[in-house]
C-alpha cells in the first residue's frame, strides 16, 4: 500500500513538473518575439512611416555613395514640379550627352510624356530618362542637382550632397542610409510613385522616334521575377534597386501589415554586380527577413507621456503654493519592440529643481525641454509643461518690488548721482567762497594804501586838509558800495 502511495506521489510530481515546463515554453514563445536577424550588409535604416520613428539602425550616419537611391530624389522632384504626367517632353542633345549606365535608348529629339520617363526611372532605373527630366524641370541638368539638394535640405537629409541626377559615382557625391530613408518615406507616401515603383513590368508607348514599345522591367528582384525568382517577396513594396562600383548593392524598399508600415534601406553590400542568378545578393534575402521581423517584433504603443509627473518646480510669490509639478506636454504614438516597454525614460534639459518661477504660473505652460528615451534612444523631444497654475500673492508682490528696487542698480544709480551733483555743490560753493575772500582781501590792502597816502599828502599839505578829509571820505563810502555788492554776489 505504501509503495502505491510512493507511486502515486512520484507519478504527480512528474505531471505537474511536466505541465509547469510546458508552461513556461508557451509563456515564452508568446511574450519573447524572434531576434533580430544576423545582417552582413554594411549600412542599414529602418523607418516607421506612421512615426518617422527609426527602429533599427546599422552605421546609419556613415557617409556613403548614394548610387541608384538617386533616383528617388529624381522621382519625387518630378511628381512635385509637373502638375500633369501628360506633359511631353522632348529630349535634347544637352540632356543625352556623355549618358552612361542604364538607359532605355532614348533619342535626341525623341518625344515622351513626363509619366513615361519617371516609369523608366522609377522601374528600370533609366539614367537618360533622368537627364531628360532634370533638363526640363531644372532649365538644366546642373539646375536640377540644385533642387536636388535643396530638396534634401528641406526633408532634413543633413548628410546628403547631390552632384548628379543619375546616382553615377561621384567622389563629391554621398548620403546616409538614414537620409535615404527619409527620402524613401516621402517616396512610399505618393501613392502615384509607390505604384509605379511597384509595377513589375511597364509597356511605354510607341514615340516620334521609336515605332516599337519598350517592355520596362523593374530591376527590383524583390518585385520582379523576371530575372529570378529566389528574391520575390510578397510583403515588399518597390522602391528601388541598383549597384555602382563604389555604393555597392543598394536597396530600398517597404512593407505594410495590420496598419503598420516600413521603409527600409540597406546598401554597401559588395557582391556581383549582374549576377543575380549565381550568387547571393545579401541586400535581398536581408530584407526579407528584416521585413518578417518589424512586423512580428515591433507593436503600436502609446506613451502616455502627459501623465508622467517628473517633478516640482519652485514658484515664487505664489499665494499658498511654492512648488508646481512638471510633465511632457503630450503623449504620442510610437511602434516599439515588446520587450522594451519598461526601458522608457525621461531627460529633461535641465535639473527640474533648478528652475524657478514667478507667480503668475499659469497650466500647460511651457518651462523647458524634455527628451523621451527608449532603451537609452531619444525617439521624441516635447516641451516640459506645468501641470497647474499658480495665483500671485498680490501683497507679497508689491513687497517683494519694492525690495527689488532698493537692491536695483536703478537704485544705486541714482544715488551715486545724487552724492556727484552734491559734491559738485561743495566744490563750487568752496572755490566761490575762496574767490571772494581773495577779492575783499585785496580791496581791503588798497583802500589801507590809499589810506597812508592820504596821510602823508595831510603831513605834507595841511592847507588842505579839509578837501584830503573828504576825498578819504568819499573812498570809504565807495568802499562800502563793493562790499554790500560783494555780499549780494
Amino acid at each position: 500500500m505504501k509503495k502505491r502511495n510512493r507511486i502515486i506521489s512520484v507519478l504527480i510530481t512528474v505531471i505537474i513538473l511536466v505541465c509547469m515546463f510546458s508552461s513556461a515554453l508557451v509563456s515564452a514563445a508568446t511574450e519573447i518575439p524572434a531576434d533580430q536577424p544576423v545582417l552582413e550588409t554594411k549600412y542599414i535604416a529602418i523607418r516607421n512611416t506612421q512615426t518617422g520613428q527609426v527602429v533599427y539602425s546599422k552605421d546609419a550616419e556613415t557617409r556613403i555613395a548614394p548610387a541608384s537611391t538617386v533616383k528617388l530624389m529624381v522621382a519625387l522632384l518630378t511628381y512635385e514640379n509637373i502638375d500633369n504626367l501628360s506633359t511631353i517632353i522632348p529630349a535634347t542633345k544637352s540632356a543625352l550627352n556623355g549618358v552612361t549606365g542604364n538607359n532605355i535608348n532614348i533619342r535626341e529629339g525623341e518625344e515622351i510624356t513626363a509619366k513615361d520617363l519617371l516609369a523608366a526611372v522609377m522601374i528600370s532605373c533609366a539614367n537618360d530618362a533622368c537627364n531628360v527630366l532634370a533638363e526640363h524641370i531644372g532649365s538644366s541638368v546642373s539646375g536640377f542637382v540644385q533642387m536636388m539638394n535643396e530638396k534634401a535640405t528641406e526633408l532634413g537629409m543633413t548628410n546628403t550632397n547631390y552632384t548628379n541626377p543619375t546616382g553615377i559615382d561621384d567622389d563629391s557625391m554621398y548620403t546616409t542610409a538614414a537620409d535615404t530613408a527619409i527620402l524613401a518615406e516621402a517616396v512610399y507616401k505618393v501613392n502615384d510613385l509607390t505604384t509605379l515603383a511597384n509595377t513589375a513590368k511597364y509597356i511605354m508607348p510607341i514615340t516620334n522616334k521609336s515605332s516599337n514599345v519598350r517592355n520596362l522591367l523593374n530591376k527590383n528582384h524583390l518585385v520582379s521575377t523576371f530575372v529570378t525568382l529566389k528574391y520575390y517577396f510578397a510583403d515588399a513594396i518597390g522602391l528601388n534597386a541598383g549597384y555602382t562600383d563604389k555604393g555597392g548593392h543598394c536597396l530600398v524598399t517597404a512593407s505594410e501589415k495590420e496598419g503598420l508600415s516600413y521603409v527600409y534601406v540597406l546598401m554597401g553590400w559588395q557582391g556581383p554586380s549582374n549576377s543575380a542568378t549565381e550568387d547571393t545578393i545579401k541586400n535581398y534575402t536581408e530584407s526579407k527577413a528584416l521585413i518578417s521581423w518589424t512586423h512580428n517584433v515591433f507593436k503600436p504603443f502609446t506613451i502616455k507621456a502627459s501623465s508622467e509627473m517628473l517633478g516640482e518646480v519652485t514658484v515664487n510669490l505664489g499665494s499658498g503654493v511654492d512648488k508646481v509639478i512638471v510633465r511632457p506636454a503630450e503623449d504620442f504614438d510610437i511602434v516599439i519592440d515588446n520587450r522594451l516597454v519598461n526601458e522608457i525614460t525621461y531627460q529633461t534639459d535641465k535639473p527640474i529643481e533648478e528652475i524657478i518661477l514667478d507667480a503668475p504660473v499659469e497650466a500647460d505652460m511651457a518651462v523647458g525641454k524634455v527628451d523621451i528615451l527608449l532603451n537609452g534612444v531619444v525617439i521624441k523631444t516635447t516641451d516640459l509643461v506645468t501641470m497647474s497654475g499658480v495665483e500671485r500673492n498680490e501683497f507679497q508682490y508689491i513687497m517683494d518690488q519694492i525690495g527689488n528696487f532698493f537692491k536695483s542698480k536703478t537704485l544705486r544709480t541714482i544715488i551715486i548721482v545724487f552724492v556727484i551733483l552734491i559734491a559738485l555743490y561743495i566744490a563750487l560753493s568752496i572755490t566761490l567762497n575762496i574767490l571772494k575772500l581773495v577779492k575783499k582781501y585785496k580791496k581791503r590792502k588798497a583802500r589801507k594804501e590809499r589810506q597812508r597816502r592820504e596821510r602823508e599828502e595831510f603831513k605834507n599839505d595841511p592847507k588842505n586838509a579839509v578837501q584830503v578829509r573828504r576825498k578819504h571820505r568819499n573812498y570809504e563810502d565807495d568802499d562800502d558800495d563793493e562790499y554790500e555788492d560783494e555780499d549780494d554776489y
